[in-house]
């Protein structure tokens, strides 16, 4: 497995940030200073830094140029997309992006264009639309040269994420690699917490499934709690703040399976709310039913069961299929524990439809992926002699 600069001991490059500072604060081009502050303002909307990030938008919106230059535009509304993302995870950024990306290609910006094009194809990734994600992706990797590496970080995260949801953590283990090698080339260190968040995430989550529909071992659990904590350590880091939340809860998940329900418990109730106002409230569901089991294992029976109608109430929003399985497997535990017969059979019923479901889902994932041939379209690093500068 590819280890990040922190965790070998070599001092981790975070410089993109005070780069564009710099850049902004210095450059004798007057026509340059929006492109930087747009650029600025999604690395700030990505380190959750959300107020600047509005700022620097707000400047750019009052610029006669920002209705007229479709490269500046492009960014801007790259901007706007990855902001309303970051505030609450929502899927109402995707238009945002689509039309930076629109703009992009009417501009024939081969940068913007290879960007754009990746976010789109991590929104594709979040709504399941596989075809439109390869193809984005494609197009990502055809657009960029080889130091565009704000473009290849995000487009190899998405390549990662989708092969390890798919089943394959070996296939993604080399896409995890060349998105870390490409976010400390640029010196970013939000793309660096943001690919331990994911491999933390989606070991999160193969952990639950195995402990509700395979064998766990706690080993594997052990081993995905040491990673939510590693991404909280390198959060802290790079002053990564947006998902600062969302990773407390995953830490709870974890002790909720290792059995340590007491400060399991703890976690849900302090970061409970500010989670579900950043995203979570796609897998409510399940964090609900976590919530029901530690209560029941900590002799609280009655704020059990309350809890368990709550759980069974969020089950009509939430739309994560795995996280979906999840609750109701759990559900079906603790109204089993419960004495609840009746929401037992329901319950464990769901669970097995909807694991089906989810399994169909990362089928078509992998087939969608096998067909893209990725491998052969990721731009090759030119000889050292001629590697050209980054460019901005």
């Amino acid at each position: 497995m590819a280890t990040s600069s922190m965790a070998t001991g070599r001092p981790l490059l975070l410089g993109l940030l005070d780069r564009l500072d710099r850049d902004i604060a210095h450059s004798r081009l007057p026509r340059e200073i929006p492109h930087l502050r747009a650029e600025r303002a999604v690395l700030l909307a990505r380190l959750g830094d959300f107020e600047r990030a509005r700022q620097d938008l707000a400047f750019l919106r009052g610029l006669p140029e920002s209705s007229t230059n479709p490269v500046l535009g492009a960014w801007m509304w790259l901007g706007e997309g990855v902001l309303d993302y970051f505030e609450s995870l929502n899927q109402r950024a995707r238009d945002r992006v689509l039309r930076a990306r629109a703009l992009a290609v009417s501009a024939k910006s081969q940068r913007i264009m290879a960007l754009t094009s990746a976010w789109c194809a991590h929104f594709d990734y979040g709504v399941g639309d596989f075809p439109a994600m390869v193809r984005n992706l494609a197009d990502a990797f055809h657009a960029s040269a080889f130091d565009n590496h704000s473009a290849l970080t995000r487009a190899c995260v998405i390549v990662a994420v989708a092969y390890h949801c798919g089943g394959s953590e070996e296939l993604a283990q080399p896409w995890y690699a060349r998105a870390r090698s490409h976010a400390t080339r640029e010196g970013d260190g939000v793309s660096l917490s943001s690919i331990s968040y994911n491999l933390a995430a989606l070991r999160i989550a193969n952990t639950r499934l195995l402990e509700h529909f395979g064998v766990l071992d706690k080993v594997i659990a052990k081993r995905a709690l040491l990673g939510v904590e590693a991404s909280a350590q390198l959060d802290l880091t790079v002053h990564a703040r947006a998902l600062a939340p969302v990773s407390s809860i995953q830490r709870a998940q974890i002790l909720c399976v290792l059995e340590e329900f007491s400060d399991a418990l703890t976690l849900f109730d302090q970061h409970y709310d500010e989670a579900i106002a950043q995203g979570l409230a796609r897998d409510e569901a399940q964090l609900q039913a976590d919530r029901a089991w530690c209560l029941y294992r900590l002799g609280r029976g009655d704020e059990a069961r309350d809890m368990v109608r709550s759980a069974q109430a969020a089950l009509t929003w939430s739309t994560e299929r795995d996280g979906k399985a999840v609750a109701h497997a759990q559900l079906a535990r603790t109204c089993a524990a419960l004495g609840l017969t009746d929401d037992v059979k329901t319950h464990a019923r769901e669970a097995q439809v909807e694991y089906a479901d989810y399994l169909a889902y990362t089928e078509r994932l992998r087939a969608n992926l096998a067909e893209a041939k990725l491998e052969a379209l990721y731009p090759r690093e030119p000889p050292a002699s001629s590697a050209s500068a980054p460019s901005r």
